[in-house]
């Protein structure tokens, strides 16, 4: 199950299925700009960083608690 976050430049939702290195900025799948984890926005509410890790494989939106699980090969 991939991990997704809405881009705040072009809105578009881009997913990832490898691990995210919390240290390292994402870049949006539709229009590759890259962004600090804290700019992107939650897929649900369009909150602010939504990738706040519980665990390894585990990030959660502390805004409306949307909850995503990777899980991959690499995780």
């Amino acid at each position: 199950m991939p991990v997704c976050w809405r881009c705040p430049g072009c809105q578009e939702d881009t997913c990832h299925t490898d691990y995210i290195n919390p240290r390292e900025p994402v870049s949006c799948a539709r229009c590759e700009a890259v962004y600090d984890r804290n700019e992107v926005l939650c897929v649900v509410c369009d909150s602010p960083s939504p990738l706040s890790r519980t665990d390894t494989i585990h990030f959660l939106c502390l805004t409306c608690g949307n909850r995503q699980t990777l899980w991959s090969e690499s995780a």
